[in-house]
């Protein structure tokens, strides 16, 4: 069943203003010159917007995060945490068998892992479409797909090209083409099943196979790797003070999550991601 997807002016903000915040945080001492860059300019009136509306400050001659700012990105990194607490379900193989008790389960593939379609299939984004449906939600796919363009390009300050296609619309097309494409958990279902049968049998399997690899298979999955991937957030910045001198870094987080409930983990992954999203609450 096709999705009705459009990108209204709230979505188009909401994705580059995680991606303004993001970047300039990922620039050394957290800051971008007032005098943009070539590839930032094309970005100038949405700098100049979010700073009216408080999320950046001026400081010697730079944008940095207010505090609203740094508030607003440390909820964008808890979405990108429950995000990533689905990686699980990015390489999906639904015709391997199912696994003998306490062995391996071949129909997930590792964390580097991509799908090839239609060997492999990513479960992603039905996944988390389902559970937010089932709780009343409207999904925020629209930062769902985007934090997987993050996660696969991880876009650098002065990446002209990632900035052209925000900046012309071409990124917020991709996105919408991947949602289209994209099956849902009716698609998927067989018979005797509904979505949520299929979605609470695959997320109840995932939950087993990450918390077997977290306790005896971390070649497969890592939470230290997967820690690796977040370093781009932090909850505050940290100072120590050693025989160099002060030692500035921002402290990663990271809470590894799984439940093999499928009730539980909807209401986690739900609440966590889309109760943060500024577009989508509960309707």
């Amino acid at each position: 069943m096709p999705r009705s997807v459009s990108f209204g002016k709230e979505e188009r903000e909401e994705i580059l203003l995680f991606d303004i915040l993001y970047r300039i945080n990922a620039q050394k001492h957290g800051k971008t010159d007032l005098l943009l860059n070539r590839a930032d300019e094309m970005l100038s009136e949405r700098f100049a917007a979010f700073h009216s509306q408080g999320f950046l400050e001026t400081s010697e001659g730079h944008y940095v995060l207010s505090q609203k700012g740094k508030a607003q990105l440390e909820a964008f990194g808890v979405m990108f945490q429950r995000f990533k607490d689905l990686s699980i379900f990015k390489c999906v193989i639904p015709d391997a068998p199912p696994p003998e008790p306490g062995s391996p389960d071949a129909r997930f593939g590792s964390y580097h892992e991509h799908p090839d379609p239609p060997h492999s299939e990513d479960y992603r984004l039905l996944i988390f479409e389902n559970f937010c449906l089932r709780e009343g939600r409207h999904p925020p796919l629209h930062l769902f797909v985007f934090f997987s363009l993050v996660e696969d390009r991880r876009p650098a300050a002065g990446e002209d090209d990632w900035v052209w296609d925000l900046a012309s619309g071409t990124l917020f097309e991709t996105i919408a083409e991947i949602i289209h494409s994209q099956p849902t958990a009716d698609d998927i279902a067989p018979e005797g099943l509904d979505g949520n049968g299929i979605v609470d049998a695959i997320y109840q399997a995932g939950m087993a196979e990450m918390k077997r690899c977290f306790e005896r298979d971390r070649h497969k999955f890592n939470p230290e790797v997967m820690d690796r991937d977040r370093q781009d957030f932090w909850v505050e910045e940290t100072v120590e003070e050693s025989h160099r001198g002060p030692d500035h870094h921002h402290d990663a987080y990271y809470d590894p999550y799984y439940d093999p409930y499928p009730s539980a983990g909807a209401a986690f992954c739900v609440g966590a991601f889309a109760g943060l999203a500024t577009c989508y609450l509960l309707s």
